[in-house]
């Protein structure tokens, strides 16, 4: 790309820069910057776009003096929804802009210790200034023991609020990650257009105990354009996938819904996505609330996402009711769906998948769920094509 302007990630994670980079796309359409190409770098990203008016007026003021109407509407949105009491909010929030529904599901991890995060996502988007992102420095000012904003988990899932110390956490150290308010505003940004989000609640063996999960799930391309990073959040923006505890769940405890189930779950719904030209990983971390309110990140995982985007466009090329058929396996058996996974990311017997798969339809049609059996069974052998063909 001749006359290009190189912007750079920070450099904190591959995590965090991912939300970073995501944020920083959806930023630049916004102002009309449609041509650009991103590629990542260890675990920083280098964004290029082709220098013009807009771009260099950002890189010296504000976007609040850009007018943006895109931010301008989210501004007021999340305004609206910061005046909103407590009590109001189960009854109110449906009806706000999906969004900022969005920005509340993810905050539920932690509504108490999260309440400020609407306000000062407010507050970045009238101050952001991307001037910082020209230089590779700009991690230097940020860290733990530093001014800004604290990172909270879905933001930062490596950092704990704890110092480790020769091998041992010292918890009468509290150490906060913080990032810049710029930092801060586009990551959540990219947690919000570029992440899906599915939520558990599980019930536990004992009587009435709950445990609470929280999965994200983005892209982390080598290289990629634009148009495909703006294709993808827009298939995944509004995804939100919630699987309330009781009926069914009851027989199941927590760790036999997998992230990798979870992750094929929520490809399973939605736009289908497979248009990237150059290698993807797939980003998926986990947020665990237990019912002592205690708080942990579980199952932080990078994996080799191309194939796996592949599998769920041929499959549900294939086979049209797999949606429904994937939401009866992560209800009936999900360590299925997790196999599942397994075998397309990485290649592991295809024929042990089929065999479970036609078990649990014998399984569902013993119990009385016709239906349900009848389809699974009608695309059992579409399914074993599309992983055999992948385990080639």
């Amino acid at each position: 790309m001749a006359n290009t302007i190189a912007l750079y990630t920070p450099g904190h994670n591959v995590f965090t820069d991912t939300l970073i980079m995501h944020g920083l796309v959806r930023v630049l359409s916004w102002i009309g910057i449609t041509k650009g190409e991103v590629e990542r770098i260890g675990e920083r990203y280098e964004v290029k776009v082709e220098t013009s008016n807009d771009i260099s007026k950002l890189l010296h003021e504000t976007i609040e003096n850009l007018k943006v109407k895109s931010i301008e509407d989210l501004r007021i949105a999340l305004n609206t929804y910061s005046a909103l009491n407590r009590a109001d909010l189960p009854s109110v929030v449906k009806k706000l802009p999906s969004v900022v529904k969005k920005l509340h599901d993810i905050r539920s991890f932690n509504p108490p210790a999260t309440e400020q995060w609407p306000i000062t996502l407010s507050e970045g988007l009238r101050k952001l200034n991307l001037t910082p992102y020209t230089t590779v420095d700009h991690i230097n000012q940020e860290g733990r023991k530093k001014k800004g904003e604290t990172t909270y988990l879905p933001l930062g899932p490596i950092y704990g609020k704890y110092v480790i110390e020769g091998y041992t956490i010292e918890k009468t150290k509290k150490a906060y990650y913080f990032i810049c308010l710029n930092c801060f505003t586009l990551g959540t940004l990219g947690l919000i257009y570029g992440t899906g989000l599915v939520s558990l609640e599980i019930e536990q063996r004992e009587k009435g105990k709950r445990n609470y999960y929280y999965y994200y799930v983005t892209i982390a391309p080598t290289k990629a354009t634009f148009d495909e990073i703006i294709l993808f959040q827009k298939g995944i923006e509004e995804l939100y996938i919630s699987l309330k505890g009781g009926g069914r769940w009851r027989r199941y405890v927590a760790q036999e819904v997998t992230g990798l189930a979870a992750m094929l779950y929520l490809f399973s719904y939605g736009e289908t996505v497979s248009l990237f030209d150059y290698p993807v990983d797939i980003l998926m971390w986990g947020i665990e609330r237990g019912r002592r309110g205690t708080i942990r990140v579980v199952e932080l995982t990078q994996v080799t996402g191309k194939k796996l985007l592949e599998a769920v466009a041929r499959i549900k090329y294939r086979i049209p009711e797999w949606p429904r058929i994937a939401k009866t396996i992560i209800t009936k058996d999900p360590t299925l769906l997790h196999a599942i996974a397994e075998s397309v990311i990485f290649g592991t017997d295809p024929y042990i998948v089929i065999r479970e798969y036609r078990r649990l339809a014998d399984e569902i049609s013993r119990e009385g769920e016709k239906e349900v059996a009848k389809l699974m069974k009608k695309y059992g052998a579409d399914l074993a094509e599309v992983l055999l063909e992948l385990s080639v």
